[in-house]
Formats: structure tokens, C-alpha cells, sequence
């Protein structure tokens, strides 16, 4: 039986409403988890991906809901990911993820958010 939230993580695998199973999705499928608390509210990981897609590049982007005390674990475990191609984040979580990024832009090491 399929509970809840691992419902909505398989339909966040479906490309718009049709319900078909991305194109092309494999194990050399990239990815970029956008992190955020609440997270059920955005609506960019679809545009994103599709965006991706477009450009020729096999990669996705998934939604990830974290608490702001979870954050650090979640980036640290993260950093294993070997097909992970980055991490974008909502606020609370900007602040925190500054903390970890190897490079930054002028802007955003002004603000200390990425």
C-alpha cells in the first residue's frame, strides 16, 4: 500500500496533468532538489524541468519539504549524491544554504542567502 506522501512524490514524477512518466527518466537522469518549508505550494519544479528538457539536458527537479533543523543533515547528505547537480532553496532555508556552497555570486555573498 502506498501511503500519502510517497503518492504525491510519485505523482511529482509525472510530466503536467496527463499523468505520463517523463521522458527519458533514468539512472543517468540528473537532478536538483529545491529545498523549502512549507514546499507543497511551488509551482517551478514542473516549469524547471521542463526548461531542462528543452535545453537537451537530462535532468529533473524535485521538491524536497525540510524543516529549518533538518537542513544542515539534508545538505550534508546530500553532498554524497553523485548525480546531483545542485540545490535551490526557498526561504527560511537561503541563509542556511549559503553556509555550503562552494562558489557564490557578488549578490548573494553581500546578502549571505543563496
Amino acid at each position: 500500500m502506498i501511503d500519502g506522501s510517497t503518492k504525491r512524490a510519485l505523482d511529482g514524477l509525472m510530466d503536467g496533468p496527463s499523468n505520463r512518466p517523463i521522458d527519458g527518466l533514468s539512472g543517468e537522469t540528473r537532478w536538483y532538489a529545491l529545498i523549502g518549508d512549507p514546499i507543497a505550494q511551488v509551482k517551478s519544479p514542473e516549469g524547471l524541468t521542463r526548461a531542462l528538457r528543452q535545453r537537451g539536458q537530462d535532468a529533473i527537479v524535485v521538491p524536497v519539504h525540510v524543516t529549518a533543523g533538518e537542513v544542515e543533515a539534508l545538505l550534508h547528505g546530500l553532498a554524497h549524491a553523485r548525480n546531483l547537480d545542485g540545490i535551490l532553496a526557498t526561504v527560511p532555508h537561503k541563509f542556511t544554504a549559503f553556509k555550503h556552497c562552494a562558489s557564490t555570486s557578488n549578490r548573494a555573498y553581500a546578502l549571505h542567502a543563496a
